[in-house]
């Protein structure tokens, strides 16, 4: 009997442990893993070789519509996309943006991302450049991986 209710009492308890989750991938949760990502973001600080680099700087944009993604500095495309969310766990999220027009045209970009209400963390390398996803929010030096913080245009 014992054995019985501890059983269920794991049962009942270990979704609570994934409550704070990213929704929209392997859960079924929303039929569009890239809901949440959706709207216009402006850049708060980059960094890239271990060293973070403060700044907001609004002209630097990151639009997602759909699965769709432009990013423009002061008005003029950089590059653009589809965006794939494949999935992850816990806070980080693993995501694809795929190179359409631009800046790295036939490139993807592979990243992890986290957001935290109005904030978004992503970080990520090219795959041409034989870059693995990264594991984690952070860079090291000559890990050629890009870190960018950004906000939600309101």
């Amino acid at each position: 009997m014992k054995r019985l209710l501890l059983l269920l009492a794991a049962h009942l308890a270990l979704p609570l442990l994934g409550a704070d989750a990213p929704r929209g991938y392997d859960d079924g949760a929303t039929a569009d893993p890239t809901a949440e990502l959706q709207g216009a973001w402006y850049s708060t600080s980059t960094g890239y070789g271990g060293a973070r680099y403060p700044g907001v700087d609004k002209a630097n944009r990151h639009v997602i519509k759909g699965d769709r993604w432009v990013y423009t500095d002061g008005g003029a495309v950089v590059q653009a996309g589809t965006l794939r969310v494949i999935g992850g766990g816990g806070r980080l999220v693993r995501v694809d943006f795929v190179v359409t027009e631009g800046f790295r045209k036939g490139d993807t970009w592979l990243a992890v991302y986290e957001r935290r209400g109005d904030e978004l963390t992503w970080c990520g390398g090219y795959a041409g450049d034989g870059r693995a996803r990264p594991a984690a929010l952070a860079t090291k030096a000559d890990d050629g991986y890009n870190f960018r913080t950004l906000r939600r245009e309101k």
